[in-house]
């Protein structure tokens, strides 16, 4: 498995988050925010530049995030269709600059009224099989963010669409602390048995759900929520995945969560080498 961060998630700033990743030896990054916009509609000068910048840094791209199809859908999916002709095709030009294959998205919000699919709304399918297509003529993957309150909130309800939708270039993105949001009592065991045959990537943080105790809900450094890592990393071994594991803190202070819990993977995932002891 590969360690990868999002690069917001130390700062937005390059001049910061290059350094970081060097001295840590970090070969992989995720780019979504910089100086406060979000790719691909970055600042003309980190358009031009940042590409460059990550190469010359040895770093590759594990993966971009546009925030695609995220929200409300509108009536009928109108506001995923608007995506489809403005912010996707631009996300789909971007991502041979920073030469990378893997796009992130999310299902629109469903409507709490409305039961989890199947059936699905007939919109939501015909857009993300369209989106699905565009990708796969540019030769590019779609990688399906699990989102509370939307059409894939947990693992299960994601395992439900892709399979409905079963196409080769839109795979997950299994984000087990968004599950735990969600509902998920234990996302690293059932919700992710359930996803697994479509896990191509995977979101690492940690969370306290509602009801977990003071502050709750709220996000936490790795370790120190309801996430059992050392279970999540175990049962990713066991189905022999070898993609990415992108560290994605979302608590402050960066500065300090973002260190301490990079450090915190890499032992767990030391812990599952046989010189660790994990086998």
């Amino acid at each position: 498995m590969l360690v990868s961060i999002l690069t917001d998630e130390i700062h937005q700033d390059p001049q910061v988050f290059l350094p970081f990743l060097k001295e840590r030896g970090i070969k992989f990054a995720e780019i979504r925010m910089v100086r406060g916009r979000r790719y691909p509609d970055l600042d003309h000068r980190d358009k031009a530049d940042l590409p460059g910048r990550l190469e010359e840094a040895g770093l590759k791209i594990s993966g971009l995030s546009p925030g695609l199809f995220k929200g409300p859908a509108g009536p009928r999916g109108r506001k995923m269709e608007k995506a489809l002709e403005g912010l996707f095709p631009r996300a789909l030009d971007g991502a041979g600059a920073f030469r990378c294959r893997r796009i992130l998205v999310f299902a629109p919000d469903r409507d709490p009224g409305l039961p989890p699919g199947p059936p699905f709304p007939g919109w939501l399918l015909e857009n993300f099989l369209v989106a699905a297509d565009l990708a796969r003529e540019r030769g590019l993957t779609l990688f399906l963010e699990n989102e509370p309150g939307s059409w894939a909130d947990t693992g299960p309800a994601s395992a439900r669409l892709l399979e409905v939708l079963g196409h080769p270039s839109l795979r997950a993105n299994w984000d087990p602390a968004n599950a735990l949001f969600a509902g998920e009592k234990r996302p690293w065991k059932e919700g992710f048995a359930a996803l697994a045959p479509f896990v191509g990537h995977v979101h690492v943080k940690d969370a306290l759900p509602p009801g977990a105790g003071p502050g709750a809900p709220r996000f936490t450094p790795l370790g120190e929520g309801a996430m059992d890592w050392p279970a999540q990393l175990k049962a990713l071994k066991e189905r022999r995945y070898e993609g990415f594991l992108t560290l994605e803190t979302h608590c402050e202070p960066l500065s300090r969560t973002t260190p301490e819990s990079l450090e915190r993977l890499e032992r767990m995932l030391a812990a599952l080498s046989p010189a660790g002891g994990g086998g």
